[in-house]
């Protein structure tokens, strides 16, 4: 019996991939046996070579799952340390054909690692012309992959790295098996636009800077993985092509510098990231107390989606404190106050309209208070 999986990747995967056989990555691949049994379907059992990565160990009985005899592998690891799958598991940067991510996970505990996978690992190792395929539990995490009603600052993000390839396929929506394998309900494919690996790093210029846009420029210059110079320029990949896309120009006018091209090599930015990590931390310094305890446990386990609702539930000038040093870091955090809608946990705005008029006001400066159109201040829709 096909599975909504199995129906889903046939509907929006390419017909035929780089290499041949395929190489097939899954990211979260736990028991393997859906994936092979699709994949088997799509571009059969001599075709592809499949390497699964699970941060858990293989479940004691895989012997019993069916693989139908294809080329698959299973790696025990955490897919965000990159040198570690280099260097101890011998996966080798643009070299995949086709990445399966299953059942990402974009609400509290793995908020921030499935983030880095999308913007870090998939491109790092996806070979340039490559496809992501990418099937989502609930419709509040449809918000990552830009849908219309959905766009958001990650969605930007996404949408630089990856070429979207068709539209998003709702299984229940097309009444498709039932209730079959209801997790793989959203559906979408990618293709990714160039390889992270071989990405090398220029001098942009701008001038007439619009002063109050320096902030959220430097966001989405951090975002990208980039980094200022000084308040007129900044370092990033010249594949972004900055200094044409309308969202940046509209900032002022950036031209690419005429300079050499530096080789780069993507986990050079770690340090940058901790360091800006580091300095969020110090400013939240001031308001640790026994009552913030529950918010500082989630920030500093890198869950700054559950720590903004956490922050929204408390009704005290610390917690208010704490949301106006949050917002100030929007896109590097990937914040976004819809998360968690249709959830019981419910959404910042919904907790902060409820408990915390003070960071209800804060929220509605910076985002518009719709919850189908979520937009950053001055990030306007590409």
């Amino acid at each position: 019996m096909q599975t909504q999986f199995s129906i889903g990747l046939q509907l929006l995967l390419p017909k035929t991939l780089h290499h041949s056989p395929a190489r097939v990555l899954s990211i979260g691949c736990g028991s393997m046996a859906i994936e092979c049994a699709a994949l088997i379907k799509h571009l059969g059992s001599n075709n592809f070579i499949y390497t699964g990565i699970d941060i858990l160990p293989p479940p004691e009985d895989l012997a019993d799952y069916p693989l139908f005899n294809v080329n698959a592998s299973y790696i025990q690891a955490d897919a965000t340390n990159l040198r570690c799958l280099e260097e101890d598991h011998q996966l080798r940067p643009n070299t995949f054909d086709l990445v399966i991510l299953r059942h990402p996970n974009f609400i509290d505990e793995s908020e921030m690692t499935f983030k880095k996978i999308l913007r870090s690992t998939i491109p790092y190792f996806l070979i340039t012309g490559g496809a992501l395929l990418v099937s989502v539990y609930d419709d509040a995490e449809t918000i990552f992959f830009g849908k219309e009603e959905r766009f958001s600052a990650n969605s930007y993000f996404i949408n630089k790295l990856y070429q979207k390839n068709g539209e998003c396929h709702d299984n229940e929506k097309d009444n498709i098996l039932g209730k079959i394998a209801a997790s793989d309900r959203w559906m979408f494919c990618f293709i990714n636009k160039f390889n992270k690996s071989q990405l090398t790093i220029r001098d942009y210029e701008i001038n007439n800077l619009v002063p109050e846009a320096i902030p959220h420029l430097e966001r989405i210059v951090t975002g990208l993985g980039g980094h200022f110079i000084n308040s007129h320029q900044f370092k990033c990949a010249e594949e972004y092509a900055l200094d044409t896309d309308p969202v940046i120009r509209s900032y002022g006018d950036i031209r690419l510098i005429t300079s050499a091209s530096t080789p780069s090599y993507f986990l050079a930015n770690d340090s940058a990231v901790l360091s800006l990590i580091s300095t969020i931390k110090r400013e939240l310094l001031p308001f640790k107390q026994e009552a913030t305890k529950p918010f500082f446990k989630a920030f500093d386990n890198g869950q700054y989606n559950r720590a903004l609702r956490i922050a929204c539930t408390s009704n005290t000038q610390a917690a208010t404190s704490i949301v106006s040093v949050l917002i100030r870091y929007i896109d590097p955090l990937g914040l976004n106050p819809n998360e968690s809608a249709g959830n019981p946990l419910r959404n910042a705005f919904d907790l902060a309209e409820e408990k915390n008029r003070h960071i209800y006001t804060l929220l509605s400066r910076v985002w518009s208070d719709d919850r189908k159109n979520i937009v950053a201040v001055k990030m306007p829709k590409p």
